[in-house]
């Protein structure tokens, strides 16, 4: 067995010498070898007062996480130690861990038999001395997630969410009893405050199987609790360039998303800027995949027939990054998550408009420009999603080779942005707004925004490259201006 766990034991002897027990996620992680988020730690009484001895001892930081509770975590460069006294008034580790809300977190290890663990550390070892009041090592073994009790669902529902994230983490499946409760209690979801089932679905969402977890949280009858704006994608068919209705295609879609991240390299040709891309926005990821959840989430809202019969969804991508906004409000997301999110939903067609002129030897710098603009650095993200968007489309009107076009015009747009936007913006500008205002004697107001965006465009299309040009530049671009009265 690997020795993960072997060095955060040691200090743990060495640093907190009192009665107390390692419990729940700490010994389901330590058996399965995975790394976790903090150690758990439960104490008899006086846990605040412990927390802070420990964090002195370790010269690391102390947090009151709830004094009434007597909940504290202790924060050190490489362990997060998270403290508790006895629950509900629970007298002993057996009845404490009966509280809890699955099997296979609800194990313990006195703090007392960790150096013969650490002596001999193997999993035989370590399961000898672990407290067990539930089953949760024979759930463990099974890949089983399995509640101690319906009252504990009813008494915390975070833990409905909690369930299908553990499925989707782990990798495990839901005992069908408890899957039975989840569904029946479903409902008391919305009880729950709204930052802690962000904290869970940004979790469910950064993993690989992301779409499993969505598929687990509808059929649970959890997801449309959340997320009610979908429920009227169920049903709603997209004759043409689809073979699945709106919902189900959503759904294809983050699973697709979750493939891409994965391996991009089957996907797109220039596949290092995805990763790269991937690599260095870690916390983005979650979102990248709730764009391609919810990238034609405003379809049904949207919905026309033409005369001729034909169904149409006019601006559907304006209306999507609308109703994101509100469910990233409503569950709490970040201003930065709301605004990545909803932009990629708003500009989720743009590639698939931007064919139409690739086709035919475009697009324009102008064009690329403007995308470019739109997304920033993230453009690998939008294509990403678009990615996603063409491989769950499968109707009868789909070119069979979307994916390839995607990655030939992203091939494009990657190399216009690398040869000449970047540049540009990278240099000084030919001109700057105090040139224009001396120059041309105007005075401050929106136009100088106007003419130095005129010349950075002139710029990136090379057609100046010296502040004597960009002077050229702007006198005709005033003159032309003043023709048509647009200054």
């Amino acid at each position: 067995m690997k020795s993960i766990y072997k060095s955060i034991l040691l200090k743990l002897v060495n640093y907190i010498p009192y009665n107390g027990w390692l419990c729940g996620g700490s010994i389901r992680d330590i058996l399965l070898e995975k790394p976790c988020r903090d150690i758990d730690l439960v104490v008899p009484k006086d846990a605040l007062t412990i927390a802070r001895d420990t964090a002195q001892r370790l010269n690391a930081t102390f947090v009151p996480l709830h004094e009434e509770e007597g909940v504290a975590r202790v924060v050190s460069k490489d362990l997060i130690i998270d403290f508790s006294q006895f629950r509900n008034g629970a007298k002993e580790i057996h009845e404490d861990l009966l509280l809890r809300d699955f099997t296979i977190n609800s194990m313990a290890i006195a703090l007392k038999d960790l150096n013969k663990i650490i002596k001999k550390y193997k999993k035989e070892t370590i399961t000898a001395y672990i407290i067990d009041p539930t089953g949760g090592l024979n759930d463990l073994n099974s890949g089983l997630i399995r509640c101690v009790s319906k009252k504990n669902l009813k008494q915390d529902p975070l833990r409905l969410i909690r369930a299908i994230r553990f499925k989707t983490e782990l990798n495990f499946n839901i005992e069908h009893i408890t899957s039975s409760w989840i569904k029946e209690l479903a409902q008391t979801i919305l009880d729950v405050a709204k930052e802690r089932i962000q904290y869970e679905l940004e979790i469910l969402m950064s993993q690989k199987n992301s779409c499993d977890g969505i598929k687990s949280l509808h059929n649970h009858e959890l997801l449309l609790q959340l997320v009610p704006e979908m429920a009227c994608a169920i049903g709603i068919d997209q004759p043409g360039f689809h073979h699945l209705d709106v919902f189900n295609h959503l759904i294809e879609a983050l699973c697709q998303i979750d493939k891409i991240i994965e391996a991009p390299s089957k996907f797109f040709s220039t596949s290092k800027i995805m990763t790269s891309w991937c690599s260095e926005n870690i916390k983005k990821l979650p979102y990248l995949r709730f764009a391609s959840l919810f990238h034609d989430i405003g379809k049904p809202y949207c919905l026309a027939k033409r005369d001729d019969g034909r169904v149409t969804f006019h601006q559907h991508d304006k209306k999507g990054a609308e109703l994101v906004k509100n469910i990233g409000k409503r569950l709490r997301w970040s201003k930065k998550s709301i605004e990545f999110t909803s932009r990629l939903v708003r500009l989720h067609m743009r590639p698939f408009f931007l064919i139409r002129d690739f086709k035919l030897g475009g697009p324009t710098p102008r064009a690329m420009t403007r995308l470019l603009k739109e997304t920033g650095t993230d453009y690998p993200a939008l294509f990403m999603v678009a990615m996603s968007d063409a491989l769950s489309a499968n109707g009868p009107l789909t070119p069979k080779d979307m994916p390839e076009i995607l990655d030939k015009l992203f091939i494009k747009i990657h190399n216009f942005y690398l040869e000449r936007l970047k540049p540009v913006e990278k240099s000084p500008p030919l001109l700057n707004g105090f040139d224009i205002q001396k120059i041309f004697g105007i005075e401050p107001g929106p136009i100088i925004g106007k003419i130095l965006k005129a010349v950075e465009q002139a710029q990136i299309e090379r057609n100046i490259s010296s502040k004597d040009e960009a002077c050229e530049f702007v006198k005709r671009w005033l003159k032309q201006c003043n023709q048509h009265h647009h200054i």
